[in-house]
Parts: structure tokens; C-alpha cells; sequence
């Protein structure tokens, strides 16, 4: 677990090199992803911040400079990982979706934002839907990522948006669906990918 015990600061890119060998390497599109302020801050021992919200700020003006980097070395999408807003949504209303925008300030390219209920190899017990959805719907982001494997034993439609079977009011906003079942170590059976992918792409 990362310990704060001074005002947070990037000193220099952290993943631009990987970006400028992929970019050189292939003219395919990139996309790279990078954790999200709320959720460092919420993964972090805060021993020097008295205002959590200053904290995740901070956080985001570190990975702002990331992410104008990343574009600047030939990034196509960069996707920034927010779990925790899932997973505390109170924080995250209060601060969190702030510090995405801050983030994202003066960001020219594609960007998405990733939710999910944790990690499925540990986390076995999950609710039926995202409810955080409709809280990104004014954010710059212009793609959702989110888990959709386990929607083969249940609605997809359901399982993405919760009871209602909505999307969230911002139709402008694209869906990614992750497919994959991380919650065994077993690779999913070629049919069962297809027909998770099928099932998703119809919404």
C-alpha cells in the first residue's frame, strides 16, 4: 500500500516509453490505460493531507501531465481506471468525479473510464447492476469500459444498468464491454466468449 507523507507530485512520465515503442511498431490504434486519482487516493495511506479532496487533486494534476504525455507519444485512446467509484460512490460524488475532470482538463484525444465491482478472483459476491453509471453521464470521458462477463447467466441489459435496464441519460456515450471471466483461472471456452460478446452487442 502506497504511504502519502508529502504533497503528491509526478517528477517525469511514467509510461511514454511504452507507448513511443508500440507507436513505432505498429500503425494499429493504442490504447493505454492509467490509474485514476479516486481510486489511488482511496488505495493510499494518507499520512500527510487533511482534505481528502485536495489529496485526490492532486492526484489528478499527476495524471493530467500522464495523459497529455501518452497522446503526445501516439496514444489513440487512454482509458483512466476508477474502480473505487463503484465501489464508494458517496466519495466519489463529494470529490471524486471532480477530480476526473481534472484529470481530463485540456485533454485533446479519445478518452474512456473504467468501472467495475474489484477484482472477481477475490470478490464473489456482487450487486445486479452498476448504479454509478448515471453519475458519469456529464463527464468529458467519451467511452464507458465496464465488466459484462457475467452477464451470460442473466440479462445483459440488466446486469449493465441495474433493474431499470436503462442507459444512462448520456447516449452519447460509447460502451465498452469487457468479456473476459476473470474470476477463474480457466480460460473461457471459445463459444462462450462469442456468445457473451453477441449477447452485449445488442444493447
Amino acid at each position: 500500500m502506497p504511504r502519502i507523507v508529502g504533497k503528491i507530485r509526478r517528477k517525469q512520465p511514467v509510461q511514454m516509453r511504452d507507448v513511443e515503442f508500440l507507436r513505432a511498431n505498429t500503425s494499429r490504434a493504442i490504447k493505454i490505460t492509467v490509474p485514476g486519482p479516486f481510486t489511488m487516493s482511496q488505495q493510499a495511506q494518507n499520512e500527510f493531507y487533511k482534505d481528502e479532496q485536495e489529496m485526490v487533486l492532486d492526484y489528478a494534476a499527476a495524471v493530467n501531465a500522464e495523459i497529455k504525455d501518452l497522446f503526445a507519444a501516439g496514444a489513440d485512446i487512454v482509458q483512466i481506471d476508477e474502480p473505487y467509484m463503484q465501489a464508494r460512490p458517496e466519495k466519489a460524488r463529494q470529490y471524486g468525479l471532480r477530480g476526473l475532470d481534472a484529470a481530463l482538463d485540456g485533454v485533446k484525444g479519445a478518452t474512456a473510464i473504467h468501472i467495475c465491482f474489484g477484482y472477481a478472483a477475490i470478490i464473489h459476491v456482487r450487486p445486479s447492476g452498476y448504479s454509478f453509471l448515471p453519475e458519469l453521464a456529464a463527464s468529458p470521458v467519451k467511452q464507458i469500459s465496464i465488466e459484462t462477463a457475467r452477464a451470460a447467466s442473466a440479462r445483459c441489459r440488466t446486469f449493465m444498468f441495474g433493474s431499470t435496464g436503462r442507459r444512462p441519460h448520456a447516449t452519447k456515450l460509447g460502451i465498452a464491454r469487457g468479456c473476459s471471466i476473470l474470476s477463474s483461472p480457466a480460460a473461457a471456452a471459445c463459444e462462450t466468449s462469442v456468445r457473451m460478446i453477441w449477447t452485449c452487442s445488442s444493447i
